[in-house]
């Protein structure tokens, strides 16, 4: 009767250690699919991120060039603008000579009609 009892106790503990080692295994192969999962994600996470950064990239280069496009282009405006200031600056001279050339011919032209008078 003893050895039944402790034959039983023996089925007893092996059936539970095997449900432990089963629990165990179950376990385990849980964790390594959430692992699997979670690496999933994470990789998923990161070739999104890649696809943002070099969409920000883009977006700085696209900006860069711009930025110079309109660096260049106001250069020349100013260089224009110089041009043009330099030009006036040339015409008000030639005005202001020619101012002087008249007024010597108009009093050129009172000397003439003052004579003929």
């Amino acid at each position: 009767e003893q050895v039944d009892l402790l034959r039983g106790s023996f089925q007893d503990y092996d059936a539970l250690r095997s449900l432990v080692q089963n629990l165990r295994d179950q376990q385990r192969q849980q964790l390594e699919r959430q692992e699997r999962v979670l690496r999933q994600e994470m990789e998923i996470f990161l070739q999104e991120k890649d696809l943002e950064n070099e969409g920000l990239r883009a977006r700085g280069d696209r900006a860069r060039a711009s930025e110079s496009k309109l660096q260049r282009e106001l250069s020349d405006a100013r260089r224009r603008e110089q041009k043009v200031l330099g030009d006036l600056r040339a015409l008000g001279s030639r005005h202001a000579k020619a101012s002087e050339e008249l007024k010597e011919l108009e009093g050129f032209c009172e000397q003439l009609t003052g004579k003929v008078e």
